[in-house]
């Protein structure tokens, strides 16, 4: 009975030390536009705010860790889509609510999240729902979604996580200059 004891004291320290040494790792969330040579915006594009849907608010894990951001995931994508579209020619502005004329764009953060179940590898995923309005009508709404596997050894957390952005925005911004132009 004694022997029993300590092997439950024991077991229950084990498991209170493993729980003690998951942490929290801050990720940084940075944006630089793709490389892809996307011109030919003619139009002015109001981005109205963008929503964070997702119900874990944390960026994802790893065997002993949780990845949190240090700023809203929802403005890191709506200014990377601003970025996108100002270099593509677009004239953009910022408005809390759908204008009566021209285009309006909006997205919903459905899913971001960035798994490293090894010490070499990520694994990325991210989903944005789009709505497109022209002349105060919703026009467009469309789900784009990204799932990458990546390096860990020679890519960061924030490097993964912007690579993923990038894959979305190279469908997403083309379909904007649509409405656009």
């Amino acid at each position: 009975m004694k022997n029993s004891v300590v092997k439950l004291i024991c077991a229950v320290f084990f498991i209170a030390l493993i729980a003690g040494c998951s942490n929290v790792k801050k990720v940084n969330l940075l944006y630089s536009p793709t490389d892809a040579d996307i011109k030919g915006c003619a139009g002015k594009v109001t981005i109205l705010p963008f929503e964070d849907n997702r119900t874990d608010k944390s960026l994802g894990k790893a065997p002993v860790s949780v990845f949190e951001p240090t700023s809203s995931v929802a403005e890191w994508m709506q200014n990377a889509m601003i970025q996108e579209l100002d270099k593509a020619g677009c004239i953009t502005q910022v408005s809390s609510s759908v204008p009566d004329t021209g285009l309006a764009v909006q997205g919903f953060v459905e899913e971001t999240y960035l798994y490293q179940p090894a010490m070499a590898s990520f694994k990325a995923k991210s989903q944005l729902r789009l709505k497109i309005y022209q002349n105060g009508n919703l026009a467009y709404i469309n789900t784009y979604q990204g799932r990458q596997r990546l390096d860990a050894t020679t890519t960061s957390r924030e490097q993964a996580l912007t690579q993923e952005l990038q894959s979305i925005m190279g469908f997403l911004v083309p379909e904007i200059i649509g409405y656009a132009n």
